[in-house]
């Protein structure tokens, strides 16, 4: 009996999925395209200190050890490869990827999340190749920034959880933090009363709501102008901007592939994830979506890895019965 399941994605929530399946007797083979597996963590610089066991450890050196783990446990990887179709295959599916044929009786769907960059701000006016050295959207780089910001303005675009640590972060070292965010602040407590206390030291200002409307190089600086209600063209000087904008879940790609194999759509969640019931299953039958992908509550490593888990265990359930 053909006991493969495809795993599409090699990030926290894919590689925890192969390792729980392969322990239950299956034989999982994880699909990445890029040129190594870890996901979004590859590209954090942050200390994780939510994640149980990996104290002082940062989103690198975490995806580091999830690496190894894999290779300890001979799990079956493929990076560098793009699925070009999936198709129908008796009861199960047919990928086609790289050349390679691979049939699998359940597909985990485990393609991640993507940071927003300057397609989700399109409707400002800037030139972001000649704004390349001044603007920055991923937040796994902010620490980088430190020694680059030491006594220079920043201005921080954004009013959740990553906008104020990373202000609050950028703030030890620079000298002054311009915070605009188009409603009121959002995320954890904590977050927020740290940006209270910048402000009351006089080292923060924040603009709110603030609609950012135009970016402009020019003598080493970007020239910044945002409006904000009845108080129409605003303008002010930063040495580097930090877009903190979010995250976008990556269901183009599968969506499309399934609703041409003719498996029918994947259901989206309002804010555009693949929707699952509490098992991971998705409404095709035997696909299962885990990780940022899908309609968790908090992204985060410790929900990927926990829901990697739960969908192997409906993958053995769906196959065994």
């Amino acid at each position: 009996m053909n006991k493969t399941v495809a795993i599409l994605g090699g990030g926290p929530a894919g590689l925890s999925c192969a390792l729980w399946l392969k322990q239950l007797g299956l034989a999982p083979v994880v699909l990445e395209r890029s040129s190594q597996v870890g996901g979004i963590q590859r590209s954090s610089n942050y200390i994780n200190n939510y994640y149980l066991g990996v104290a002082g450890r940062t989103g690198r050196e975490v995806a580091e050890q999830f690496v190894q783990h894999a290779g300890a446990a001979d799990l079956r990887v493929i990076c560098e490869v793009r699925i070009e179709s999936i198709t129908k295959a008796g009861d199960g599916f047919a990928l086609r990827a790289g050349g390679r044929l691979i049939e699998a009786r359940a597909l985990v769907v485990a393609t991640g999340q993507r940071v927003c960059g300057p397609e989700a701000v399109s409707a400002i006016q800037a030139d972001w190749s000649g704004l390349a050295k001044h603007v920055g959207f991923d937040p796994g780089q902010t620490p980088l920034l430190i020694e680059p910001v030491r006594g220079k303005v920043v201005a921080v675009v954004g009013g959740g959880d990553n906008a104020m640590s990373t202000a609050v972060m950028l703030g030890a070292s620079a000298t002054h933090i311009h915070l605009l965010s188009r409603r009121p602040l959002h995320g954890f407590q904590i977050n927020q009363e740290a940006v209270r206390a910048m402000q009351e030291s006089g080292r923060l200002t924040l603009h709110q709501p603030a609609e950012l409307q135009r970016l402009e190089s020019g003598d080493k600086r970007v020239r910044y102008a945002f409006q904000m209600p009845g108080i129409p063209g605003q303008t002010g000087l930063a040495d580097y901007v930090c877009f903190r904008l979010g995250f976008a879940p990556n269901t183009e790609a599968v969506t499309s592939l399934l609703k041409a194999g003719e498996f029918g759509p994947l259901a989206l969640t309002p804010s555009g994830h693949l929707l699952t019931d509490p098992a991971q299953r998705t409404p095709i039958p035997r696909v299962y979506a885990v990780g940022d992908v899908a309609n968790v509550r908090d992204a985060c490593v410790a929900t990927a890895v926990a829901q990697g888990a739960v969908a192997a265990r409906s993958v053995e359930e769906d196959l065994k019965d």
